[in-house]
């Protein structure tokens, strides 16, 4: 498997690092002081000098946060009703979280990163949900991973978000949307 920080993987965040603050900068400014659960929240550079209550969660014991997690099941467990947005900076597919904030019926907005570095393997959640019988079926579901940007949408369109906007590539997305 190919890692963020292993030197093989392709990740360019670092070019879009003023994009991902721009969107999480709008987002915050539809409030007075934005109620924020950044699930992935690593050192807290995508929301640093934005005027938000950030509530910050990593499953890595070196960043000092306020939860030290797996985000899925910090979403599973804490009360996310809270939260003006919920911010879900992945590396991979989201859709383990999205599930549950559909699940949970979250209110609000969300603001994700979808990278898929490896377009081999499509996120079978997002793969189900767009290609039904025929991907459970196929026993090449490497072909079902050529673009990762027409399942996302189509998935969010079917589990009720709106106001989606972003950056869609074919292996990456910069996105929020509300439910």
């Amino acid at each position: 498997m190919i890692r963020p920080g292993s030197n093989k993987a392709t990740n360019n965040d670092a070019l879009y690092i003023r994009f991902k603050k721009n969107i999480r900068g709008k987002c915050a400014a539809k409030f007075t002081c934005a109620r924020v659960l950044s699930c992935l929240h690593g050192e807290g550079l995508l929301w640093r000098g934005i005027t938000a209550k950030v509530t910050s969660n990593d499953a890595d014991l070196k960043w000092s946060c306020d939860y030290v997690k797996n985000y899925v099941s910090l979403l599973n467990e804490i009360n996310i009703h809270l939260y003006d947005i919920i911010d879900i900076d992945t590396w991979g597919s989201p859709a383990k979280g999205l599930e549950v904030l559909f699940k949970r019926k979250y209110k609000g907005i969300v603001i994700c990163t979808f990278c898929n570095p490896v377009p081999i393997n499509p996120c079978k959640i997002l793969a189900e949900s767009y290609y039904g019988a025929l991907y459970t079926k196929c026993k090449r579901k490497s072909v079902f991973g050529r673009d990762i940007s027409n399942m996302f949408l189509d998935y969010l369109n079917k589990n009720g978000a709106f106001n989606i906007e972003g950056l869609f590539a074919k292996q990456k997305i910069y996105c929020k949307f509300e439910l």
